[in-house]
């Protein structure tokens, strides 16, 4: 394996981890420029909560299905990356950890699956393209979505 193909794999990695913290963080709260940090412009992403296309979809997404929450923890593990040049193919398990806001009590609720999809090298460095959470499994009852201001 050759250097570039070993940075390409670290730069892959350091972007999930860093979208997964993001989300842990809130940083797409008060940064309208969040998702560009992670997104092409015509990405495309399927969560529980929907389908949504283009970078500005991404924001409004996330900021919708993460905000019924108090506190989250995002997990991800044994990311695989198939590189193809300028593209990759990813795979990453995920475990999420949700605190429901005040108010609901104190719950909380769990989920765990995968996340698919499809990397590519930009101006600006590796984003996702594609994005596909498959949820396996639940604990707890989900919240009702929060309507954005």
């Amino acid at each position: 394996m050759d250097l570039q193909k070993i940075s390409d794999r670290l730069d892959i990695e350091r972007l999930i981890n860093d979208y997964l913290r993001s989300l842990d963080e809130k940083s797409y709260d008060g940064d309208d420029r969040w998702a560009h940090a992670y997104f092409t412009e015509d990405a495309y992403s399927r969560t529980p909560i929907g389908e949504y296309r283009g970078v500005g979809a991404q924001l409004t997404s996330t900021r919708q299905g993460m905000a019924p929450f108090e506190r989250t923890v995002h997990f991800g593990s044994n990311v695989i990356v198939e590189l193809d040049g300028d593209r990759a193919e990813v795979r990453w398990n995920q475990l999420s950890t949700h605190k429901l806001r005040e108010g609901e009590g104190d719950r909380l609720f769990f989920s765990g699956g995968y996340v698919e999809g499809e990397m590519v090298r930009t101006g600006e460095g590796w984003r996702l393209r594609r994005m596909v959470l498959e949820i396996g499994w639940t604990q707890g009852t989900p919240p009702l979505p929060v309507p954005l201001s």
